[in-house]
């Protein structure tokens, strides 16, 4: 029922730093893209896990989803 994702962050990333666009279509895509940038200076080795519910991008649960961006 949710999008989770890792993502790099210097200790003040946060869900509202990024911007998701849902396209419909078989599977439904989804793109992720960072539009603030992390300035603290905590690197976090990790990262930090974000998560959006599928209620919060418009989706029903269970819809067949997948990423378009280039994974690391």
């Amino acid at each position: 029922g949710a999008l989770v994702v890792r993502v790099g962050s210097n200790g003040c990333t946060t869900v509202s730093d990024f911007a998701v666009t849902v396209t419909g279509g078989d599977p439904t895509e989804i793109s992720i893209k960072r539009e603030k940038p992390d300035l603290c200076r905590s690197l976090v080795a990790e990262g930090v896990e974000l998560r959006w519910t599928y209620a919060e991008l418009g989706l029903e649960p269970g819809t067949p989803a997948r990423i378009v961006n280039p994974l690391k």
